[in-house]
Formats: structure tokens, C-alpha cells, sequence
């Protein structure tokens, strides 16, 4: 065999082998390896370059799961809630990472006099709660238990932090409790010998509760209360009302004299409202039973001037001297009852904020000395 035979035979049994695409004898690659890295960190960037839009976003998108997916596990030992007031018929609602300031969503809008609360499960440093830089150190209750409710009334980012660290951070839009409306839709009008006519509308964002009638004398007498009286006169507990009342007025101690009204509307928050003034002359019920009538000017001295102990003292007597006698009564023992818790009440309770409970019992005494036991219905207050 030939020399020229034999080279040809061995190049046959060991081919000259390359790369895929053309590239370096398999040899050289053996024999220098950091050139196959090299080739592989180009074939990358290209990669990089030309397929970007397509698997490149999906890089970045497992990333930041990734990294929520953290946030969200360290997120699960706290409890971060907002309690709305009653009133409003809201449910509670839990702030997540998803409601982060940072994750760029819109407010978290909380009802002025929201209750937030703050439950915190871990063994660290003790977490604060940070309302618009106002820090308050949230309370151990218990080994690596940790609480705090806070009312909300103002504000507009609120922190959870502990240490340096910042567990949780929101943007809060506070939607301010505002006062009811109420409006007089006719002036009152005095429609008979006992009841005045009140037409009015009135309005709230979660419900009128009370609806109360005020009355200011318009001539101040001297040595009297001149102070406003209110009387509630509906609970509609209605987000829109607008009716007309009959309300008898007589029972008021400014009974035929000339006054200035006005409606005050409550809502569930305590925040009221009143309507415009309109001036008017109470009617005033004209009693025919002399000893009714003493009652009623007694009450009215209780409830209309500034009284003394012997001025208390004067009406206890009267109060007691009739209840001594039953048959001019007709024996009535609601008028009997009423009379002795009166006259009682004035001689051992000199507080001031006593005068209107004893000025009703005279007038439910008068109207059923007046006009026996149906009177009661007309004595009233409600």
C-alpha cells in the first residue's frame, strides 16, 4: 500500500469536523474552550437584541411576580383594615398590595371617622403606623402580637412601617361627612285653633334621622329664657323626605306669642342643618278649668323665667295642693302621679335641666283635668 493510499484512508476515519453553522474545527474548540463561552455570551446578546419584544418582556414580567409574590408573603402576617361608621352601610375593607401607593392605583377612598386597624404578627422591633408623618407606635398585645386602631379624619398616605423597613404604604382620599339640607317649601301657616301647618324638604347622603322644629322668641321678655326650644317632630331615617306636618304647638311655653321658626335636620353623624327663619304667632290653647289653667301659668313660669328655690318651692305647693283634691279631678290617678312627681322633683332636684320634664307632667295634667283621660293623646311631647 502506498503512502499517498494510506493518508487518504486515515482522513477518511477521522473526518475534519466543524461547528453547526461552519464555524471552528472541533480540535481547536478542545484545545481553546473559552472561545465556545465567547460564542455562546454573542449568540445571547443577539438574541437579546432581535427577540426582545417577545420573550424579553416575559423576562422582566417573571422578575417583578417575583418580586410581588415576596412582597405579598411578608404582606400575609399583617392585617391592615378600614372599618367605615355605621352609618354609612359600607362594609370593611382590607388593603392588599394591590392598593399600594406605589402601584400607581387610584386612592383607597375612607369615610371621615373610619376606624383603621392594624394587626401585626411578628417577633421583630415594634411596627408604627404613619399617618401623613404623624407616627403611632402600634401596642403589644402579646409575645409578637401587635395592634392599634386609629379613627381617621384626615390625611392622605398612610404607612405601615417597622424599623427602616416600610411593610406597606397607601394613598386615601377622605370623603368628608357632610351636613344634611333642609329647606321650608311654605312659610308656617297656623291651619286651626290648635296646629300649625309645616311644609319642608329635606335631604342626606346616608339619612335624615330627626327632623326637629326650633322656636326663639322674637321679643325678649325681661327675666325670662329666651333661649330657642327644639322638638322633634319626625324620624324619617330616609335619605330624601319632603312632606307636610300638623304639629300642635300649644304645649310650647311660648304659646301665643310671636316666635321665629326654623327646622333642624339631623343626620346619623350628628351633623344638623336648619332651614331659613319664618316669624309666626304660636297659637295658644285657652283652658276653661280653673285649676288647668293655674297649672298651665305655673308651667309657663317654670319654663319661661329664670327661677329660685322659692319660686320652685311656690309651684311644688300648687302641685301638691291640687293633688289634695282628687274630685276635682275626677280621681284621675294619671293626674295624681303627675302632680306628686312634680312637685317633688322640684323641691329636691335644683338642677335646671329638670324644668322641662316637670313642665311636662304639668302640661299632661292640665289637658286631663281639662278634658279627662283622652286628653292624653293631645299631651304628647313626641
Amino acid at each position: 500500500m502506498t503512502s499517498r493510499t494510506a493518508k487518504f484512508r486515515k482522513r477518511l476515519k477521522h473526518p475534519p469536523l466543524h461547528g453547526v453553522q461552519g464555524g471552528l474545527p472541533l480540535t481547536v474548540l478542545r484545545r481553546k474552550p473559552s472561545r465556545l463561552r465567547y460564542g455562546l455570551a454573542v449568540l445571547a446578546v443577539l438574541a437579546l437584541v432581535f427577540g426582545w419584544s417577545e420573550w424579553g418582556e416575559h423576562g422582566l414580567f417573571a422578575l417583578h411576580l417575583g418580586s410581588i409574590q415576596t412582597w405579598q408573603a411578608k404582606f400575609s402576617r399583617y392585617r391592615v383594615m378600614i372599618t367605615p361608621p355605621d352609618y354609612t352601610g359600607f362594609s370593611p375593607v382590607i388593603l392588599t398590595a394591590a392598593s399600594r401607593a406605589f402601584s400607581g392605583n387610584d386612592p383607597v377612598r375612607v369615610p371621615e371617622g373610619s376606624g383603621f386597624d392594624v394587626h401585626v404578627s411578628d417577633n421583630g422591633t415594634a411596627p408604627s403606623l404613619e399617618i401623613d408623618g404623624r407616627t403611632l407606635d402600634l401596642v403589644a398585645e402579646g409575645k409578637g402580637d401587635f395592634k392599634t386602631t386609629e379613627k381617621i379624619t384626615s390625611g392622605e398616605t398612610i404607612a405601615l412601617r417597622q424599623g427602616h423597613h416600610t411593610l406597606g404604604a397607601w394613598r386615601v382620599q377622605i370623603i368628608p361627612a357632610t351636613p344634611p339640607r333642609i329647606t321650608l317649601i311654605d312659610p308656617p301657616i297656623e291651619s286651626t285653633g290648635k296646629t300649625t301647618r309645616l311644609s319642608y324638604e329635606a335631604s342626606d347622603d346616608y339619612g335624615i334621622q330627626t327632623i326637629a322644629v326650633r322656636m326663639t322668641p322674637v321679643l325678649p321678655e325681661q327675666g325670662a329664657r329666651n333661649e330657642p326650644v327644639d322638638v322633634v317632630i319626625a324620624t324619617p331615617q330616609a335619605k330624601t323626605v319632603k312632606q307636610v306636618d300638623f304639629q300642635d304647638l300649644t304645649f310650647s311655653p311660648w304659646a301665643g306669642a310671636k316666635v321665629e321658626i326654623q327646622l333642624v335636620a339631623k343626620n346619623a353623624a350628628g351633623r344638623t342643618a336648619l332651614s331659613e327663619k319664618k316669624i309666626v304667632t304660636l297659637p295658644e290653647r285657652v283652658f276653661q278649668h280653673p285649676l288647668a289653667r293655674a297649672l298651665v301659668e305655673e308651667r309657663k313660669k317654670l319654663l319661661r323665667q329664670d327661677i329660685d328655690i322659692p319660686t320652685r318651692d311656690e309651684a311644688a305647693n300648687i302641685m301638691a295642693g291640687i293633688a289634695r283634691q282628687p274630685t276635682s279631678y275626677r280621681h284621675d290617678p294619671v293626674v295624681l302621679m303627675a302632680l306628686r312627681t312634680g312637685a317633688v322633683r322640684l323641691v329636691l332636684d335644683h338642677d335646671d335641666d329638670a324644668m322641662p320634664a316637670v313642665g311636662w307632667l304639668l302640661w299632661q295634667a292640665a289637658v286631663r283635668i281639662e278634658e279627662g283621660a283622652t286628653g292624653h293623646k293631645q299631651a304628647s311631647l313626641e
